[in-house]
């Protein structure tokens, strides 16, 4: 464990009057009628991809973005569901699923996209891109739910998305510092060490607790948790033209998950975690769920069988990424699958 700064040097912010309660976070992420039926309907048009009856998917496209929406629109109901006393374990854990997926077949996208460029004599080849902070806050919610090779995998993912530059957003311009102070904490847990964007180290709460996040005295964690949770609630709302925010989407508005995954790592030491009396960790987010298991179903099942049909080197793709995440894309590789039609 580095040593740094005393924790009791932290200055409380409090809570900004704008930080919305817990009602009405609830009922702003609840499904209405509308959303249900576009549920219904992406679960649909993904039936259709994984029998081949997508007509207009010429080029073999992975059905990528309806599991993104699909996710997005289950997580927001578990996470109300959540606020509201319900049981919501089993819906974040499938939402989850289909985020991960949604971010494989992505990644792998964001590949098969350079190859594309490059067949194309594009110089240099267009890239499609990644949201950083999206595979982060996955990586968050499977530690969050115990799962945690699945996490492992993604967050190897992301280091190589990082260096690959397929990520959009990994700059000062976006300053996602809360996202950063994640992928640094797997780091330290991993000991595994990259450059990141100067704003990734302006926080001085996410310093001390980067520097500490191991000690043995968990009690001395409290000063900089209710620090870092004051912040969190100040960074809660929406980007706008003027400013970003780290924790912009709602169903982090009332949900520590980057504290929440500074926990699970604890635990996996064996260390104890502190009780936080902060409204940010208002029941259920008091404390770690019991792990999960790692959610799969027939729809998925037959949506990679059709990928890897279409595109055989799906999984060395992915394999090679995640086990050198800092070894440069063979797009060499990629070229012998390419499809006449994405070409012209």
């Amino acid at each position: 464990m580095e040593q740094g700064m005393n924790s009791t040097t932290f200055n409380t912010i409090g809570i900004p009057k704008r930080w919305r309660s817990k009602k009405a976070v609830a009922k702003r992420l609840a499904c209405d009628s509308e959303e249900l039926i576009r549920i219904q309907s992406d679960i649909h048009k993904i039936e259709l991809y994984n029998r081949r009856s997508d007509v207009d998917n010429k080029i073999n496209l992975p059905c990528k973005t309806l599991y993104f929406r699909l996710a997005s629109t289950l997580e927001s109901h578990s996470v109300s569901t959540a606020l509201t006393g319900g049981n919501w374990l089993g819906q974040l854990n499938k939402s989850t699923a289909y985020s991960v997926l949604y971010f494989k077949l992505h990644f792998f996208w964001n590949y098969q996209f350079v190859v594309k460029g490059i067949l194309k004599n594009e110089n240099p080849p267009e890239k499609l891109g990644i949201f950083f902070y999206d595979e982060v806050e996955y990586m968050g919610w499977l530690f969050l739910l115990g799962q945690i090779e699945e996490a492992k995998v993604v967050a190897r993912l992301i280091y190589a998305a990082i260096h690959r530059d397929y990520c959009m957003d990994f700059n000062d311009e976006y300053h996602r510092r809360g996202q950063m102070f994640m992928l640094r904490l797997f780091g330290k847990w991993q000991d595994i060490t990259i450059d990141f964007p100067n704003s990734a180290y302006d926080e001085p709460v996410y310093e001390w607790l980067l520097a500490h996040w191991d000690i043995a005295d968990e009690q001395a964690l409290l000063p900089a948790l209710i620090a870092a949770s004051d912040r969190h609630t100040h960074q809660s709302w929406d980007d706008t033209n003027k400013a970003n925010h780290d924790f912009h989407h709602i169903t982090l508005y009332r949900c520590p998950l980057e504290l929440l995954m500074l926990f699970r790592l604890r635990a996996l030491k064996g260390l104890k975690n502190p009780v936080v009396e902060h409204p940010l960790f208002d029941a259920p987010f008091d404390q770690l769920p019991e792990p999960q298991p790692v959610y799969i179903d027939d729809m998925m099942q037959a949506t990679l069988k059709r990928v890897r049909e279409d595109w055989p080197h799906y999984d060395k793709v992915l394999d090679d990424a995640i086990t050198s995440p800092f070894t440069d894309a063979d797009y060499e590789f990629g070229k012998q699958y390419e499809q006449p039609s994405m070409t012209r």
